[in-house]
């Protein structure tokens, strides 16, 4: 779990212990713009859940000195990657599953949604808010550099599917 201290005139999380074990085997697929925090709060809840699975497309373009190299005529294969790694961590029963790419309309999603329920996953829709400005970096983009009007594209996708 964590706790919340106060220091320096902000919260900041102090790990206290284990999060009680997830009831259900558990898909959560992330819905958002490039560059507004959805591999950092995958990763977080990594921390507090570690036998989580994160799948996404990005992974596909790292290098293994870490550095991403971004290759439109390989998105396809990038997101097949995706699906395997997605699949591998269904078919072996993972705890939790985190499908970290845009996901900005329905066939983004489909495959995820539609593979966990058949294996008994419960599934989860997540829209992570950029509210702390991590698109508009490096002179108005985000930190894999994809140009603002992308960006726009993504926002009126996601806001046209949003199901409440």
């Amino acid at each position: 779990m964590l706790k919340f201290l106060k220091r320096g005139g902000r919260a900041t999380p102090t790990n206290i212990g284990s999060p009680p074990p997830l009831k259900l085997k558990t898909v959560l697929i992330l819905r958002a713009i490039s560059g507004s925090g959805k591999t950092l709060f995958a990763n977080t809840l990594k921390q507090l859940y570690p036998n989580t699975v994160i799948v996404s497309a990005d992974d596909y373009f790292y290098d293994n000195d870490g550095n991403y190299n971004f290759c439109a005529a390989a998105l396809g294969a990038a997101h097949g990657a995706c699906r395997r790694k997605f699949k591998e961590a269904v078919d072996s029963g993972a705890e939790l599953v985190i499908v970290s790419n845009t996901n900005t309309e329905k066939s983004h999603w489909k495959y995820y949604e539609d593979y966990a329920k058949e294996n008994g996953y419960v599934v989860h829709f997540l829209i992570i808010e950029n509210r702390h400005g991590g698109v508009n970096q490096h002179g108005g983009v985000n930190q894999h550099f994809v140009p603002q009007g992308t960006l726009e594209k993504q926002k009126r996708k996601i806001l046209s599917s949003i199901q409440l």
